[in-house]
């Protein structure tokens, strides 16, 4: 629970909110794909524009009921989730299906990254970015990769999911990436920049966990900000360097 603070607005946080506070910041535009909140109106007008979009609730852990809509050909649309696929023909039973899938639940629409693939599975990046009790400075404290499991799309969903450090996923993976210090340090600063936008609407918080993506080109994103980062990620490592920092960073 955030307690209020005198000119701030407190409020629950939500994966939604998150974004439009990060949004609120010129710097981070190039890093955020397009993200409204659902409604049947925005999923037919973002299909009409990217041709396949993520549904994802705005208030949600552990990638949970998270859909993939696609414009296949036609009228027909593939829709995944988890690792079932299922094919849907015409706009008017695709908009019943989703209408009964999520009903008055608070959803979110995102365009869909096309993510680098490590032996067909995609994978993105948590970044965990912190600041000590009487500093204001944010310092990334740890990384890692998250794999899929064959046949998900979403990884962070236990079945068949694979951590492996940053550096080893990019070299494994189907990107050419000539200089990998010069694009992690890119996304040291965009996360540390996605931090000092959500500070200023959420003061209290010292950690904030962020989802970012690598596209097949080598681009960066930000697929989400979280301002209660599991830690799991980083406990089950063997090698605890990482979970020590993150945990030595919590209590200074």
């Amino acid at each position: 629970m955030y307690e209020k603070s005198e000119g701030k607005n407190m409020s629950i946080p939500t994966k939604m909110g998150n974004f439009n506070i990060m949004n609120n910041r010129k710097d981070l535009h190039p890093y955020l794909p397009a993200t409204v909140p659902f409604s049947i109106e925005t999923m037919w007008d973002f299909i009409s524009q990217y041709g396949e979009v993520i549904i994802k609730p705005s208030v949600s852990r552990w990638g949970k009921n998270i859909y993939r809509l696609s414009h296949v050909e036609n009228e027909k649309y593939e829709v995944q989730i988890e690792n079932s696929t299922i094919t849907i023909d015409g706009k008017d039973e695709t908009t019943k299906y989703f209408s009964t899938k999520i009903g008055n639940i608070a959803y979110m629409i995102q365009r869909h990254i096309p993510l680098a693939k490590i032996n067909g599975r995609p994978f993105d990046i948590r970044v965990m970015v912190q600041r000590r009790k009487e500093s204001y400075l944010w310092v990334v404290t740890a990384m890692i990769a998250k794999v899929a499991g064959d046949g998900y799309i979403v990884t962070n969903l236990r079945e068949g999911r694979t951590l492996l450090h940053v550096y080893d996923a990019i070299q494994q993976s189907t990107l050419n990436i000539d200089d990998i210090d010069a694009l992690i340090s890119e996304m040291n600063s965009v996360v540390i920049m996605g931090a000092e936008q959500l500070a200023k609407t959420y003061p209290l918080p010292r950690i904030y966990g962020f989802d970012m993506a690598i596209d097949i080109h080598g681009r960066i994103g930000i697929i989400e900000g979280n301002l209660e980062p599991a830690l799991s990620h980083f406990s089950k490592l063997a090698d605890k360097k990482m979970y020590n920092t993150i945990v030595k960073f919590l209590n200074e």
